[in-house]
């Protein structure tokens, strides 16, 4: 697998993409770089369409561009511009610092990602997951997840976004959610006292903090399981 450096600069295409409808808009940046030959050809143009204040936002952590690196229709793009939209579960792309060759990359082709330096991963029936343990016999996923809400003020009508994110697990090759205790039980019923133990005295960390209580909580369980070999 080779590694590629995504860094693309197009003048001609920066003076005069301001003037251009949006189909037209994808055409000509399509006859400048001949898209239809390179890895990003299934890419489409990204425009932002919410409204918000307040500074919020549907992208994962910060409303900015991370450095990071995609796994795209076979190839590594390594330094790349990566944002992550959560609302549409998307991967958008920032070609070098211009401010319009920005795009949405197709799903089926993105294998997996690392935005800020975090893995995440394109699991069917899942979309695009971060990794949090990798190692077997049970591996952790987070789904990062978020709700939208239309609003009124004053003046203006916007949307407010609030995360929301899930766990899931694979265990014996089967994916599946671990929305409660008993759901996880149900699922690894040899390993019932000790989830129940967990449960128990870890209520405050699922609280605040639900990576920590759900790594440490995997951790243990792939632990035991090790040690009783």
């Amino acid at each position: 697998m080779k590694y590629k450096l995504l860094h693309l600069i197009f003048i001609p295409y920066l003076i005069f993409s301001q003037e251009l409808p949006e189909k037209e808009h994808y055409t000509y940046f399509d006859e400048i770089i001949n898209l239809q030959n390179t890895d990003l050809s299934n890419g489409v143009f990204h425009k932002e369409k919410y409204r918000t204040i307040n500074g919020n936002h549907h992208y994962y952590k910060v409303n900015k561009f991370f450095l990071g690196k995609v796994h795209y229709n076979n190839d590594v793009f390594s330094n790349t511009l990566i944002k992550y939209d959560l609302n549409n579960d998307n991967i958008i792309i920032k070609i070098s610092n211009s401010s319009y060759l920005i795009f949405i990359l197709k799903k089926s082709l993105v294998k997996k990602f690392t935005i800020d330096n975090d893995i995440f991963i394109n699991i069917a029936d899942y979309g695009y997951s971060q990794i949090l343990i990798d190692k077997k016999p049970i591996k952790l996923y987070k789904k990062n997840l978020i709700n939208s809400y239309e609003k009124l003020n004053k003046k203006f009508s916007y949307t407010k976004f609030v995360n929301k994110s899930k766990y899931f697990i694979n265990y014996n090759s089967e994916y599946f959610y671990v929305l409660k205790k008993k759901n996880l039980i149900k699922k690894i019923p040899q390993q019932k006292k000790i989830i129940s133990e967990f449960y128990l005295l870890n209520k405050k960390l699922a609280k605040n903090n639900s990576d920590l209580f759900f790594t440490k909580l995997i951790n243990l369980l792939n632990n035991n399981v090790n040690n009783a070999k």
